[in-house]
């Protein structure tokens, strides 16, 4: 706890992270303008090709408007200014194969620009894909996309109550039409948003789950430091629990980038990481998790690295060597919280969560807690405020004299 608060006194003392105070999220940092520059790109951005960015992108397109040439529906204000580009593989879903040539098409062009333009992660891109093929699937056969109409979409919102989804997964479903029709209106290529009217569903207050300061410490505890998965696992929940990043970040991380930290006068150092979107950010690490990467790097992944050749540059690897998933991380939190009495789900997000709401219950800004998490609205770090008030309330309701 004492580490997570002079993270955030030193952040507070740091340099902005650009010289206009944001957090990289402007437009000249996305891929396209970095292709332009000639930039060097993030990891996971696909690298410019020796092949036209038109004959890439526009060489199936056939919207027009008017008598005008065929438009590129995701780059066109920014198609002439570069030299080339391969976009990613097709955005294709299991749902594809249901979907109209013309509507499939208006649907990769669509993920063409979340990818270039919104700069959005590979993952947020299959989602939208995901469920925009389950939308245009869903139409009517004598009905396309461009000739949908408020009646057809609501028709969709009922479909999937009908189909047991809960309020989120509705109201994302939704919101992901929206983006697509709101996409179709700003290129001129449907002249009317349809989905104007429709309600999302409401969704009652979830507050997150998290564990307390006596539970971290039990997980963290938990791993079996005599093994090379146990040294891993450590660092890997003591990283988690000491930057709050989410888990596709940390099992993103290169062994580069860590490699080399030293603790500050504070007890703290920093990295870089890319989130959502590709956006980059500075994260605070404490002297007990750099201890813990430490014994890791140097006990444990030279065991786990000579089980693979060529060996991988990533952090964490798997019993064969290469990068840890997701999925394997969410099993051995399981499977050690349940160990330890941990009677709740515990997730790698619910230590995000209780990075974040210990962090406030010690006394930390929430501006500084939102740059720490990199939520790109102060709305979305206000939730960790409900918990603490509700923690507040127990605290008084079990605590207070009464007469």
């Amino acid at each position: 706890m004492n580490g997570a608060l002079c993270a955030v006194a030193s952040l507070r003392n740091r340099a902005p992270f650009d010289s206009s105070g944001s957090i990289h999220s402007n437009r000249e940092h996305s891929s396209v303008a970095r292709i332009a520059r000639h930039e060097s790109l993030p990891r996971g951005v696909p690298v410019p090709q020796k092949i036209p960015f038109a004959a890439a992108i526009l060489g199936s397109c056939e919207v027009r408007r008017g008598a005008d040439r065929p438009r590129n529906l995701a780059t066109d204000r920014l198609g002439s200014r570069l030299v080339g580009y391969s976009p990613a593989r097709p955005h294709r879903s299991a749902d594809a194969k249901a979907v109209p040539a013309g509507a499939a098409r208006l649907a990769d062009e669509f993920a063409l620009y979340l990818e270039i333009e919104r700069n959005l992660s590979p993952n947020s891109v299959r989602a939208y894909r995901r469920d925009i093929a389950q939308y245009l699937a869903f139409l009517p056969k004598e009905t396309d996309a461009i000739r949908a109409d408020f009646a057809l979409v609501r028709k969709f919102a009922q479909f999937l109550a009908h189909e047991g989804l809960g309020p989120a997964s509705r109201a994302r479903k939704l919101a992901a039409v929206r983006a697509f029709y709101r996409y179709l209106a700003r290129e001129r290529v449907v002249t009317a948003d349809p989905t104007k009217g429709v309600q999302a569903p409401k969704q009652p207050r979830r507050l997150p789950k998290l564990l307390d300061a006596s539970e971290v410490e039990r997980l963290l505890g938990a791993p079996d430091t005599r093994t090379p998965q146990g040294l891993r696992d450590r660092a890997l929940f003591h990283l988690l629990y000491a930057t709050g990043l989410r888990i596709a970040e940390a099992i993103a991380l290169d062994c580069v980038t860590v490699a080399d930290l030293v603790a500050d006068d504070d007890g703290l150092a920093e990295f870089a990481v890319f989130g959502k979107g590709r956006k980059e950010r500075i994260v605070l690490i404490d002297r007990h998790a750099l201890v813990s990467l430490s014994n890791y790097l140097d006990r444990s992944r030279p065991i786990l690295a000579g089980r693979r050749d060529p060996p991988s540059g990533a952090l964490f690897l798997n019993p064969s060597g290469n990068r840890l998933s997701a999925r394997s991380v969410q099993r051995a939190i399981a499977s050690y919280a349940q160990r330890t009495g941990i009677v709740h789900r515990v997730t790698p997000h619910v230590l995000r969560h209780s990075f974040a709401t210990h962090l406030l219950e010690g006394g930390a800004d929430l501006r500084a807690v939102q740059e720490l998490l990199g939520h790109a609205s102060l709305s979305t770090t206000q939730i960790y405020t409900h918990v603490t008030v509700d923690r507040l309330r127990e605290v008084y309701a079990r605590s207070h004299p009464r007469p």
